[in-house]
Parts: C-alpha cells; sequence; structure tokens
C-alpha cells in the first residue's frame, strides 16, 4: 500500500495549480475526511464539501464549480439515478464516481465514470490519480482552447492594423482580407464584395498557371514560404506589379493559405510615400518622423508649436458594436473632413 501511496504522490505532485472541488455525497465522515486528506497530502489542492440529499447535491453543483462527485450507491436519501440527472442538468462536465461493485455500471451505462470499493485503497487511490489525470488534461485542453481565441483575436487585430496587404484563401477563394488588401486592389469594404472574388480574379490572366501551382505547394502544410512575382489587376482594371508570399495557415480547422501582397515601388507609389491607405492623411510613421524634427527646432530656436490630438470617443465600443468595415468608412469619412477644413498646406495624420 505504500508504494501505492508515493506513485499516486509522485504522478499528481506536480499538479498543484489545479484546486480540485470535490462533493462527497452520502459518505461516512470519516471516510470523507480521510480521502479529502490523502488527495491533499499529495500535493493536489482539494476543496471539498459534504452532502447527503439529492437537495443539498443540486445546491452543490449550482453554487460552485464541482469537478468530482462521490458517492455511494446504497443511500436511500441519495438515489443514483437522481444524483446522474441532477448532474447533467446542474454540470454536465463533472465526472461521478460511485462507490458500489460493478452492478451500478451495468445498471447506468452513462453518467457514471468509474466505480470504486472503498475497503480497496490501493485500487480507490489508483483510480482516484486517474481521474485527477484526466481532470487535469481536460483542464489544460480548455485553457489551451481559450488561449487560442484569444491568440486568433490577437491576431485578427493586427492583421486589420497592418499597413501590408494580407489575405487569407482557400481552395483560391477569399476568407480573409484586410483594410490595406482591400484598398490595394480598390475593392469595397461595405458590401462584402472581396467574398465573391476568387485571387485568380485579382491577377492577370498569364500567371494564373504559376498562382495555382504555388498556392497547391502552399497547402500542404510544410511551413515553407513561397514567393511569386505577379501582375496584379485592380477592380479598374489597372495593372501593377507585386511579391506575393504564400505560407500554409490553418483557418477554422480548414488549410488554407496566408498571402502577402507587396506592390512594387513606381513612380506612383514613390510620389506620396508616405500618405495613409485609408484616411489619404499622413502616416503614423511621417508623423512621428516630422514631430522629431518640430521638436528639435522648438528646442534650439525656442519657438513655440502646438499640436491637435482628436480622438473618436467610444471609438473601440463603435468597432464591436458596428465592425471594421464601417468603423473603417467613418474613419475616412473624418479624415476628409479635416482635409476639407484645413487645405493643402496643413500636415496632420490620424
Amino acid at each position: 500500500m505504500e508504494i501505492a501511496r508515493n506513485t499516486f504522490y509522485q504522478q499528481v505532485s506536480e499538479n498543484t495549480f489545479m484546486k480540485l472541488h470535490v462533493l462527497f455525497a452520502g459518505l461516512q465522515s470519516g471516510v470523507t475526511e480521510h480521502y479529502a486528506n490523502l488527495l491533499r497530502e499529495s500535493g493536489t489542492a482539494i476543496a471539498s464539501s459534504h452532502v447527503h440529499t439529492i437537495g443539498e447535491v443540486e445546491s452543490a453543483l449550482q453554487s460552485s464549480l464541482v469537478d468530482l462527485v462521490l458517492c455511494t450507491s446504497d443511500n436511500d436519501d441519495l438515489p443514483l439515478d437522481k444524483v446522474i440527472s441532477v448532474m447533467q442538468q446542474c454540470n454536465p462536465d463533472a465526472l461521478l464516481i460511485v462507490a458500489g461493485d460493478s452492478k451500478v455500471l451495468e445498471e447506468h451505462t452513462f453518467g457514471v465514470a468509474d466505480i470504486i470499493d472503498l475497503d480497496d485503497q490501493t485500487r480507490t487511490l489508483h483510480r482516484l490519480n486517474r481521474t485527477i489525470q484526466y481532470l487535469l488534461k481536460d483542464q489544460k485542453l480548455r485553457t489551451l482552447e481559450k488561449q487560442k481565441e484569444s491568440f486568433e483575436k490577437r491576431c485578427l487585430m493586427l492583421m486589420d492594423s497592418s499597413r501590408e496587404a494580407i489575405c487569407y484563401t482557400h481552395e483560391g477563394m477569399h476568407v480573409f482580407a484586410n483594410p490595406t488588401y482591400l484598398e490595394l486592389f480598390g475593392i469595397s469594404a461595405e458590401d462584402d464584395e472581396i467574398e465573391t472574388l476568387t485571387l485568380m480574379d485579382l491577377v492577370e490572366a498569364d500567371f494564373h498557371q504559376d498562382l495555382k501551382r504555388m498556392l497547391k505547394l502552399s497547402q500542404q502544410a510544410n511551413e515553407k514560404e513561397y514567393s511569386l512575382e505577379v501582375s496584379c489587376k485592380r477592380l479598374d482594371d489597372s495593372i501593377f506589379t507585386s511579391d506575393m508570399t504564400f505560407s500554409p495557415v490553418l483557418v477554422d480547422e480548414e488549410p488554407s493559405v496566408q498571402i502577402i501582397v507587396r506592390r512594387k515601388e513606381s513612380e506612383s507609389a514613390t510620389a506620396m510615400p508616405n500618405i495613409d491607405l485609408l484616411t489619404g492623411l499622413y502616416s503614423s510613421n511621417y508623423f512621428q518622423g516630422r514631430a522629431s524634427e518640430v521638436i528639435d527646432i522648438a528646442a534650439e530656436t525656442g519657438k513655440t508649436h502646438a499640436l491637435f490630438y482628436i480622438a473618436i470617443d467610444k471609438y473601440m465600443q463603435m468597432r464591436e458594436t458596428v465592425g471594421l468595415t464601417r468603423s473603417n468608412a467613418i474613419i475616412k469619412q473624418i479624415a476628409d473632413l479635416l482635409i476639407d477644413a484645413s487645405g493643402p498646406e496643413v500636415r496632420k495624420t490620424l
């Protein structure tokens, strides 16, 4: 028995970050304390409670997050059928372990995770250990899923604000495109026009075969990037040359391709290198460089300068309510008002 206890303690000693809430139902108080102490001594943080009636079981499941329920199979005040029913209604994620014989599993195919014999401490510890390992893995999985959702939201926000033209495609169809990409190809963001366009629609026909080959290679998910120089076509039929970079990604668990489009410099592109594509105003980088110059001049000459800081009230709340497309349209309208009010000689950034 000592070997079993030592093995049990070793396996769960690294699980102190998790606080396991165990609900003991219908067990004698001495038995409850005995097994609760064994679990605590193992290094697993235990929050335990003891109930005796089906009403108390329901109340406990509703008022706290219970991970594990241990109950007996021969308690008239706690019929097993009712315990299972209450758990499925109040906390379907909790696991139920029953102190009884094998007939329990035969009579209750669903709802019972395991059976234990409280008189056989070695096996009971082993089965509790197995259950705890399952709960720990389940907790880690849930944590990873939440982190994944948070990471995906953060990535989308970064891509939305990126100055590089980025899109995701699945089998040649667009599933996502950031504002810079839409602006580059002259695509309206207000009526979801991008959803009706394929990647081939935005590339000259002479490059279609090479583009198909790149998409096929990228979808093999070998984590390798591919590049291709192509002639792109805006919706107004104007042509520009760009470098496309392809890399495999997963979008909603579907294999997709991330494409970054970098327009090659031309006379029209270099004429206004510091202009924000969305607003038509000077970009943030230009503002920072110009501000540094003005600060240096002010320090040398003592001349006074003024800076107007303009912010949209409750912008993030508005963006969550109306979405990126409409909030970008509002920003563009405000930028147009600033341009009209300031005149061509005044330089600003939004």
